[in-house]
C-alpha cells in the first residue's frame, strides 16, 4: 500500500495452497533494477517525486466490486522516487503499477512513459 503516509516497511507472501503445475511466482528487487539504471537516469530519477493513489482501488469497490466496500476513505500521497535504506544506505526504486500514478512536474506524457519503463 505504497499511496499510505508511512508505508509499510516489510511485506511477506505467504503459500497456502499451490497447483501441481504453473502459477509461478516472479520476485523483482526495486534495488537491482534501480543499479542497473545508467549513473545519468539513476541521478535524475533521484530528483523526483510520485504521487501514489489508493483513490482508484476505493472507487473499484464503490462501484459494486469486492462486496461494494470501502473501510476508510483513500488517500494519496507524495513520495521519493528512489528511497534510501536508512540502515544500509541502499537505494531503490519506488514506484509501482497499481498504486504510481504520476510524477510530479512532469507532463503526463514524460510522467507515463517514466513510470511505464520503471
Amino acid at each position: 500500500m505504497t499511496y499510505e503516509r508511512q508505508p509499510p516497511g516489510l511485506t511477506t507472501l505467504w503459500l497456502y495452497d499451490s497447483p501441481p503445475s504453473g502459477g509461478d511466482t516472479a520476485y523483482a528487487s526495486q534495488t537491482e533494477a534501480y543499479n542497473r539504471l545508467s549513473p545519468s537516469f539513476r541521478a535524475y530519477l533521484e530528483t523526483l517525486q510520485v504521487v501514489h493513489s489508493g483513490v482508484e482501488q476505493a472507487e473499484y469497490s464503490r462501484s459494486g466490486n469486492r462486496g461494494g466496500t470501502v473501510r476508510r476513505e483513500p488517500v494519496e500521497t507524495v513520495h521519493p522516487l528512489v528511497r534510501t535504506h536508512p540502515v544500509t544506505g541502499a537505494k531503490a526504486l519506488f514506484v509501482n503499477r497499481q498504486f504510481s500514478r504520476r510524477i510530479v512536474g512532469l507532463k503526463k506524457e514524460e510522467s507515463d512513459a517514466i513510470l511505464e519503463l520503471l
